[in-house]
């Protein structure tokens, strides 16, 4: 069963992450419900991981020094209902742009795939659809301050189908 690691790796951060995301998606991963999270979340936590490793000896072998990997800050913002704290932990910081990996998922087309329940089973499961923000990425994430001190300067949700654009020469083992 192959890994997926990065064999021929892009050379800037953006391209190297969308590589990750994409390699990332088409791995086979062990699956095992855990209840309360759906399969979907499960699956989605496994590929964020391995996206978040693959990346990091990405950075390492290229000696890339401006990316961030899961920057933390708790940002407060004004909502109708009043301040709201946030504790914001994005995927990566790009200079002063934050990449958040999402790998939406269909749980209708998922459940099917997994072991009977208590089993492990592997499961190929490509992500569908485009990637969507949530209210952190909307709301806090812009609201971080870059390694500048400045705040970011644009968020952004990459899922497979974004990366598929981005990912230059870009080939998994």
């Amino acid at each position: 069963m192959p890994n997926m690691e990065i064999a021929v790796m892009p050379s800037t951060p953006v391209a190297i992450i969308a590589c990750a995301i994409h390699c990332c998606d088409n791995k086979v991963y062990t699956v095992t419900e855990h209840p309360p999270l759906s399969p979907c979340t499960s699956l989605g936590k496994k590929k964020d991981t391995c996206v978040r490793r693959n990346v990091k000896k990405a950075l390492a072998k290229n000696k890339i020094k401006n990316v961030k990997v899961e920057p933390k800050e708790t940002v407060t913002v004004m909502t109708k209902k009043g301040p709201k704290v946030f504790n914001c932990k994005p995927d990566f910081m790009v200079d002063n742009r934050i990449i958040d990996a999402k790998f939406p998922c269909d749980e209708g087309k998922l459940r099917p795939k997994l072991a009977p329940p208590g089993k492990p089973g592997l499961v190929q499961d490509r992500a569908v659809g485009a990637a969507k923000k949530t209210p952190k990425e909307k709301l806090a994430y812009p609201k971080m301050k870059g390694p500048d001190g400045k705040k970011v300067k644009s968020v952004r949700v990459m899922g497979p189908k974004e990366a598929a654009k981005k990912k230059g020469d870009c080939q998994c083992s």
